[in-house]
């Protein structure tokens, strides 16, 4: 999903291109990525009402990571209680609500006809 890139985006990078020849392989890498992609809304979809369905089963999500030198989550509060619905607004959602906000954004998206979703990092 973040290997989509908007016209926006490619016209962008393009700019920057040294050849013709690159710009066309940019172009070309950039529709392969996007049609792959195209109508992944559905699998995207199933995926995170499996993730949902499955996390519940396991205990103790937090201590099975991977420890990293830098915690920016707070992993041992926001994967903790996975089954808990925690509630309070954006500081205090665990990773659960955070899931069943995208699950809820991609039903709105198929609503309004969209069949294609995609991560853009800002």
């Amino acid at each position: 999903m973040e290997n989509y890139r908007e016209e926006i985006d490619l016209a962008e990078e393009l700019e920057f291109a040294e050849s013709e020849e690159e710009r066309n392989r940019m172009q070309a890498r950039t529709t392969a990525n996007n049609a792959r992609l195209d109508g992944n809304l559905a699998i995207v979809y199933e995926a995170i009402t499996q993730l949902l369905v499955q996390l519940t089963s396991l205990t103790e999500l937090a201590a099975r990571l991977q420890p990293t030198s830098y915690d920016t989550l707070g992993r041992d509060i926001y994967f903790a209680d996975f089954i808990l619905e925690i509630g309070g607004g954006y500081t205090h959602d665990n990773f659960r609500q955070d899931l069943r906000n995208f699950k809820s954004f991609l039903e709105y998206a198929k609503s309004k006809g969209s069949r294609t979703v995609f991560f853009r990092y800002g």
